[in-house]
């Protein structure tokens, strides 16, 4: 009998990871996690007690990932952490996409992430050391989405005219297919 290769948890995640970038956490199935990196649903299983506790382990492991990238880059104001932010949705645009402006389950997962690195900003910035809980989730707010706004088009950068045409099309696809749902 042929000893099957083990397939370990971190695989799984990254295979799960890899699903959500494609499909979003919408089309999250057993099947498709394992179809991904090309092995039975029976690892997944084998690891995890059931598929919300893997959907939980898969959300843990993106937060970890877009948290290593904020760890690893030095912000010291609103604008170099919004800068770093732009650096993210350049280096991984399809990752900024669906996680950031996307997937209705990564998309507050994301903003409470931004939310902690922003009120660890700013507590420690002395032009905001007197401002109510009530204004910093105003500034938040502001920040958030200027700051997505600006990744948005950093991440989608558009230089011929006919990608540009292009990308409006799709955009007006996705928003008629988000009014039908």
């Amino acid at each position: 009998m042929v000893r099957t290769k083990k397939i370990f948890r971190e695989q799984l995640l990254e295979g799960a990871y890899q699903l959500v970038v494609d499909e979003g956490f919408k089309h999250f199935h057993a099947r498709k996690v394992a179809k991904v990196i090309s092995c039975s649903t029976q690892p997944i299983y084998r690891e995890f007690d059931n598929l919300t506790t893997f959907k939980a382990a898969t959300s843990e492991y993106i937060i970890q990932t877009v948290e290593q990238f904020l760890s690893d880059k030095e912000r010291h104001d609103l604008s170099s952490f919004s800068e770093v932010l732009c650096q993210y949705a350049d280096k991984h645009p399809d990752e900024f996409e669906r996680f950031f402006l996307v997937d209705e389950t990564c998309k507050p997962l994301m903003k409470e992430l931004i939310n902690v690195h922003f009120n660890h900003l700013v507590i420690s910035l002395p032009a905001y050391q007197t401002i109510s809980s009530e204004q910093l989730d105003q500034l938040f707010d502001l920040f958030w989405f200027y700051t997505l706004g600006k990744a948005a088009q950093r991440a989608h950068t558009v230089t011929e005219e006919e990608d540009l045409h292009s990308t409006l099309d799709e955009l007006s696809k996705l928003y008629i297919q988000k009014i039908a749902v």
